[in-house]
């Protein structure tokens, strides 16, 4: 009786222990963009501005891994793919105009 209500009891902590260990998502690094700059569709250039990003804005990186998405363009620019925190607009915005909030 007292074995088996032993292992009640170890099964309930470990049960409890478990549930309160579970995986939590990770929230992605926020940045904020530290000069006005453009939102952009692509790192090209000559690319179509999708909108304009003042002092201030929330960007989070674009990848499932919530890391930053870099690539550098025929000019030499490195550019960023990001999210504009609280809309749906995706684009690339030029690394060194934000920075880590």
């Amino acid at each position: 009786m007292k074995k088996s209500m032993l292992i009640i009891i170890l099964a309930l902590i470990v049960f409890s222990l478990l549930v309160g260990c579970e995986a939590k998502e990770k929230e992605p690094k926020v940045y904020k963009v530290t000069k006005s700059t453009g939102l952009y569709s692509s790192i090209n250039p000559d690319a179509e501005m999708i909108r304009s990003l003042s002092v201030g804005y929330a960007v989070i990186p674009e990848s499932e891994d919530g890391k930053l998405f870099c690539l550098t363009n025929a000019e030499d620019m490195e550019l960023c793919k990001v999210r504009v925190v609280g809309s749906d607009d995706v684009g690339w915005v030029l690394i060194k105009w934000f920075e880590e909030d």
